[in-house]
């Protein structure tokens, strides 16, 4: 791939949080994910190489999944209580990283799409996997929605 990703800002990411799950979300530097399960969100280029990734831990995807289409936050509760996300959830979540694809999008880049969502365990496939050692891009972040809770993203670019 040619050109170099550009993040946005924190307040940029919050600001399109807030915007697609209609609740306050706010965004500050962060740690890398250390817990299990993962949530990966895979985002290709036109030729279809993967290009970026978007990491998510088990709480902020499940707060974002639930927030998006309103699902109670006991519910989002429960799900991280069982390790597991319902499959409302789960669906509601690969729209999340539908839009999350704007944080890659952004100056002289290939352009790239979501592609597919992958949860852990079991391990990453092989190509999600070197992307996590090998990123030229990384971030790492908090983020927390207004009335649900809190969770981890971690954005990685080649």
């Amino acid at each position: 791939m040619g050109g170099v990703f550009s993040f946005p800002s924190l307040n940029e990411i919050a600001k399109t949080l807030t915007l697609l799950l209609g609740k306050d979300v706010s965004v500050a530097a962060g740690t890398p994910i250390t817990t299990s399960p993962k949530i990966a969100g895979a985002y290709i280029d036109p030729q279809g190489q993967l290009g970026a990734l978007g990491l998510v831990d088990l709480p902020l995807a499940s707060y974002s999944g639930a927030a998006l289409t309103m699902i109670p936050c006991n519910m989002a509760t429960t799900n991280i209580n069982a390790g597991k996300l319902s499959d409302e959830i789960r669906d509601n979540l690969q729209e999340v990283f539908n839009v999350m694809v704007a944080f890659f999008n952004q100056g002289d880049v290939p352009h790239i799409r979501f592609s597919e969502m992958h949860i852990t365990p079991p391990a990453l496939p092989g190509d999600i996997d070197a992307l996590l050692g090998g990123a030229v891009q990384h971030a790492d972040l908090d983020v927390d929605i207004s009335g649900y809770g809190g969770g981890k993203l971690s954005l990685y670019a080649i």
